[in-house]
């Protein structure tokens, strides 16, 4: 739907031919789950069962949101149990029909307190909180995401097996699944979801699509629905589709990256666009409106407790290998893909001049729970704009090339390389208590004993 609260005519209007209404959340471990509904036919009665809906919801156990990945059990120290219940409320401005399952609409939802108020374990509001609290510094954030993802088929004895094995970006790759790739796309761009790109990627059977970016909840909300299309799609014809980082040791896994902007509200103006000085980044840092390089510096420095929200799985620390292009030293650099946030740039009509609109943070994976993964990532920006972080020297080399000493010297650190590690050192991460300024203390403990208790498991 378009974006703005939609009246219930228009919800009433956009489920004209819907039998079958899915309820979308997604829960702290990452996992994309539902609840049904079915419309009833008759149009009086389904404006009274649509408008109940949005005012009451439905009703779940407050433990559903904090489950681990490996089973349906309550996990021991999230405070959550079988005691207690959360109404799953609508959000309409989210409501999309589904191409590929004719009759079918999806919604994402709120999490409300039985008395109507807002949740403080809802992941949406959570992004919500961050991106009312960016607001206050005039500013909103709009991201993209990169969906990486590999499609199998079962053999003659039903294992599965990639489609292909191809290398990036192999035209075959594509050729072989350029139909199915086709009413992927196309169903998204029915659904409202923008397509930058969409091509074959490292792995066997692996591709990618690039979806356009939008304002923060609302491109997270796309992200999820990406996913539910390309599972659905592939599903049709026989394929099955993983979006796990990590399956293969011996080959690319698979990521999630989000490229993200921060916009003046007052004008709209993209403070990327104000970077300057990206002709000579060899010898020379970039020069950046205060702001931006604050809230850049913020993520950064925050990078060792912003990656358990957005490569929070054991298998998301098995990608997490150097010299892999997946990010795993605390830098940035420009067009550097050993960073985990990396300057884009492109060419500008001038030449030898260059600009650019977004920075790449390649720390996200589809075992992350987005909502909360990208306000982690505003909360640690929230935290460098409040101390008015500078950014260092961006790296322009592999990291792993650099010496012990001059690794010091620069302050190039090792992220952490372990669920325990990571959990271990949070208290002293700077930006941290920012986060849970930002996101609930509570929230993010329950996020921490999940994570801890998949490593275990």
């Amino acid at each position: 739907m378009a974006s703005g609260e939609p009246s219930l005519a228009e919800v009433c209007k956009t489920l004209q031919n819907v039998r079958i209404l899915r309820l979308c959340f997604c829960d702290v471990a990452g996992i994309r789950r539902l609840r049904a509904v079915r419309l009833p036919a008759d149009n009086d009665a389904r404006t009274r069962f649509l408008q109940d809906l949005t005012q009451t919801g439905i009703g779940m156990c407050v433990a559903c949101i904090a489950l681990p990945a490996y089973g349906d059990v309550a996990v021991p120290g999230t405070g959550l149990d079988a005691v207690g219940e959360i109404r799953l409320c609508p959000d309409w401005p989210s409501l999309r029909c589904l191409p590929w399952k004719a009759g079918h609409a999806m919604v994402q939802l709120v999490m409300r307190n039985i008395d109507g108020g807002t949740w403080d374990m809802c992941p949406r509001s959570a992004l919500k909180r961050a991106a009312g609290e960016l607001a206050k510094h005039g500013l909103r954030m709009e991201c993209g995401f990169e969906s990486e993802f590999i499609l199998y088929r079962k053999d003659s004895q039903g294992k599965r097996v990639p489609v292909d094995k191809s290398v990036y970006c192999q035209e075959t790759a594509f050729e072989d699944m350029a139909d199915i790739l086709d009413e992927m796309t196309s169903c998204l761009e029915e659904m409202d979801i923008g397509i930058v790109q969409f091509h074959g990627e490292s792995s066997p059977g692996q591709y990618e699509i690039v979806t356009r970016h939008c304002d923060a909840l609302q491109a997270v909300d796309k992200l999820l629905e990406t996913r539910a299309a390309i599972y659905g799609v592939a599903k049709k014809h026989g394929l099955i589709p993983s979006f796990l980082p990590k399956v293969d040791n011996k080959v690319a896994g698979s990521g999630c990256h989000m490229h993200f902007s921060l916009l003046e509200i007052s004008t709209g103006k993209n403070l990327f666009e104000s970077v300057s000085n990206l002709s000579k980044v060899d010898t020379a840092k970039p020069t950046f409106p205060a702001q931006l390089e604050q809230f850049i510096a913020g993520v950064l420095r925050a990078l060792p407790a912003v990656m358990m929200l957005t490569v929070p799985s054991p298998n998301s620390f098995r990608r997490l290998v150097p010299s892999c292009w997946a990010g795993c030293f605390i830098i940035w650099g420009v067009q550097n893909r050993e960073a985990p946030l990396r300057l884009t740039l492109m060419p500008t009509n001038e030449a030898g001049s260059f600009k650019t609109t977004n920075m790449e943070l390649k720390l996200f994976d589809g075992t992350a729970q987005p909502h909360l993964g990208v306000a982690a990532v505003i909360s640690a920006g929230l935290y460098g704009m409040a101390k008015a972080l500078s950014l260092p020297n961006p790296v322009q080399i592999d990291p792993v090339d650099l010496s012990e000493v001059q690794a010091a010297a620069e302050g190039v650190f090792r992220l952490p390389t372990s669920i325990p590690a990571a959990i271990d050192g949070l208290s002293s991460v700077p930006g941290y208590s920012m986060m849970t300024e930002v996101m609930g203390k509570d929230l993010l403990n329950v996020v921490m004993v999940v994570r801890k208790a998949e490593y275990d498991f």
